[in-house]
């Protein structure tokens, strides 16, 4: 099974077109470590909560081609897009392979740049150096993922617009809004 959406080499001519010099001035080890961390970002991307609406989450449209032994979120099959157009069964939209490969390009030589490993527990609260004291604001979390310290990437989001719907639970159906 793919560890990550598209190609190397699809990420080279996609960083290139853009001008992203930087990329190309990765190995290829960083390259596919940069992959894997923009390929769950997108997929982590579609399970967030939508900040202005509780009970609502990101979503994607269908079901894992492989079922529950596929690791990463594409392909999907009975996919629509945004528009209700059906996505062909079995295959990864080119603006999921685009989405991977703009993530991918942030994540550069640190991948865990998209998705770190901070723990809202653990974040200093107060601190006081001899006479100058401070205190940060903190989100609480109430278990589970701390969205708050993953980083919001609108060029990566534009490119999975078309994929994403929001889907709400209330009084225990799923709602899909437009």
């Amino acid at each position: 099974m793919a560890d990550f959406y598209g190609t190397i080499e699809g990420a080279d001519a996609y960083n290139a077109a853009r001008g992203n010099t930087g990329w190309a001035a990765l190995s290829e080890a960083q390259k596919s470590a940069a992959l894997v961390a923009g390929s769950a970002y997108v997929d982590a991307l579609a399970t967030l909560p939508v900040a202005d609406r509780p009970g609502c989450k990101w979503t994607y449209r269908g079901r894992r081609t492989g079922g529950s032994a596929q690791v990463l979120m594409w392909p999907r099959d009975g996919a629509t897009d945004a528009d209700g157009d059906p996505i062909a069964d079995g295959t990864v939209p080119v603006a999921v392979e685009y989405a991977a490969y703009a993530a991918a390009a942030y994540a550069g030589s640190d991948p865990s740049v998209l998705l770190p490993g901070v723990v809202a527990s653990s974040v200093v609260v107060r601190e006081k150096v001899d006479v100058l004291e401070t205190q940060y604001a903190v989100g609480k979390t109430t278990g589970g993922a701390d969205w708050a310290n993953v980083p919001m990437l609108p060029g990566v989001q534009a490119l999975l617009g078309g994929v994403l719907v929001m889907r709400c639970a209330r009084y225990g159906l799923g709602i899909i809004a437009a």
